[in-house]
């Protein structure tokens, strides 16, 4: 290989390189967006009541006289 061959292939492998580290900053971006977001849903979702989880038998049914 020529200086210039080699200088060519150096440069196309660091313009890769360069790609491939700028694409993994962006999915790691999104993942810890997508994350974030994942933390924030779990919070604002409804748990059991205090009542349902000391005594879960309550509750649970219906009873009906006619």
């Amino acid at each position: 290989m020529t200086l210039g061959s080699l200088s060519i292939a150096y440069n196309n492998a660091t313009a890769a390189n360069q790609f491939s580290t700028a694409i993994l900053g962006k999915e790691l971006n999104n993942s810890e967006e997508m994350g974030k977001e994942l933390a924030k849903q779990i919070q604002q979702a409804p748990g059991p009541s205090l009542e349902s989880m000391v005594n879960p038998a309550i509750g649970g049914n219906i009873d009906l006289y006619i």
